[in-house]
């Protein structure tokens, strides 16, 4: 046996390679789409701490840096703690909340109104469960909505007063008429 001997292996990793590098793509695609949303996108935990906030939950909230919120607690940023309590009970009850209108406060106190979805999921890293959801800014709406029922109240108003001025000039009438006969 004089020749001296190689044992190779050769194994192919192409497809762990392509699993990898699909992965990192999804990965790139779900952090940009939670980066760029006109939302804010928000991971908390129901014990009340914030963990992630894309950059429209920083605008939402008036904070620069995601620090600012992590050191709060989330129920600070509700205007009435007990909606916040409401909103835990019925997603251990339903797992999931819709489109339910919020009062929130910036961090400065100035009040945002929201429409906020959030759902209680399970996990494996981290906390047993966190809450994952989105708000969506509807201050400007409910501003509108309020100027539209002050227009309605003041436009019952006007025709209350015009009706009740026709009916007062309709009884001074006759009493004028009356009056021009003595």
């Amino acid at each position: 046996y004089g020749e001296d001997l190689a044992l190779m292996m050769i194994r192919d990793i192409s497809g762990q390679k392509q699993a990898e590098e699909r992965l990192k793509a999804s990965r790139e695609r779900y952090r940009t789409i939670f980066e760029e949303s006109q939302d804010p996108i928000f991971i908390t935990t129901p014990e009340g701490r914030f963990m992630e906030m894309n950059e429209a939950g920083l605008v939402f909230f008036g904070a620069e840096k995601l620090s600012q919120l992590k050191s709060i607690a989330v129920d600070e940023v509700y205007a009435d703690k007990a909606e916040r309590a409401k909103l835990l009970t019925d997603l251990r009850e339903n797992k999931c909340v819709r489109n339910r209108h919020l009062t929130l406060k910036q961090l400065n106190g100035s009040k945002r109104e929201a429409m906020i979805s959030v759902r209680l999921l399970r996990t494996n890293i981290g906390p047993g469960e966190i809450l994952v959801g989105t708000l969506h800014d509807v201050t400007e709406l409910v501003a509108l909505q309020e100027q539209l029922l002050q227009s309605q109240k003041m436009e019952s108003i006007g025709r209350l007063a015009g009706g009740v001025a026709h009916d007062f000039n309709n009884i001074l009438s006759g009493v004028l008429g009356y009056a021009s006969l003595m």
